[in-house]
């Protein structure tokens, strides 16, 4: 059988571009299923790779598959738009909420990872800094320690750092979804959103 995604992105390209930026995203999968789903019911193929060849042989068929594909492009936006409705809501909940902690955990959250990460760069640099020196004055021993101490901490960081900064990347991506009016995710469809000048 045809990899999914890649003859769901032959068909959207060709008979419904804006849905190749949907096919690209987070949720390629379910998204190029519908695409699939949507060209083997208007051709009535069984096998979805034959889809194109039946279009190419019956062009009145081609009026059927995008508005077929316009439909889920409809319920793309739909669920979007709920999800942004959702994320809107608990930002505003948490904006207007009475208790400090609640309200300012996002930004809070921000400065200390940008302190910590800064004095954690500080350590690193003033240890490799010493050691450099250590080295220089001809204490080898000394600046073995700095060094393993600078490898030590970072080993020990990596998974907090890991974390805290995936919880931070959430928060941004959220909110510059809910701020731009959302839309699909994914390395290729910011690529695409880019070289569009913005437009979807």
């Amino acid at each position: 059988m045809f990899p999914l995604i890649p003859l769901a992105i032959s068909l959207a390209s060709e008979f419904a571009p804006r849905l190749v930026s949907w096919i690209a995203g987070d949720e390629a999968g379910e998204v190029a299923q519908k695409v699939v789903d949507v060209a083997k019911q208007v051709t009535g193929v069984e096998r979805p790779e034959d889809a194109l060849s039946v279009l190419k042989q019956k062009p009145e068929l081609v009026v059927q598959l995008q508005l077929g594909l316009a439909q889920v492009e409809v319920e793309l936006y739909k669920a979007e738009t709920e999800r942004l409705q959702v994320i809107n809501d608990t930002m505003r909940a948490e904006g207007n909420s009475t208790d400090p902690w609640q309200r300012r955990w996002r930004p809070t959250w921000g400065f200390v990872t940008a302190g910590a990460w800064g004095v954690e760069a500080l350590a690193i640099v003033g240890s490799v800094a010493g050691a450099t020196a250590a080295t220089l004055m001809g204490k080898a021993a000394d600046a073995k320690i700095l060094l393993d101490g600078v490898s030590n901490l970072i080993s020990a960081m990596a998974l907090a750092w890991t974390m805290a900064l995936a919880v931070l990347g959430v928060q941004i991506t959220a909110r510059s979804q809910e701020k731009g009016g959302g839309g699909p995710g994914g390395i290729v469809g910011m690529a695409k959103s880019l070289w569009d000048g913005g437009k979807r």
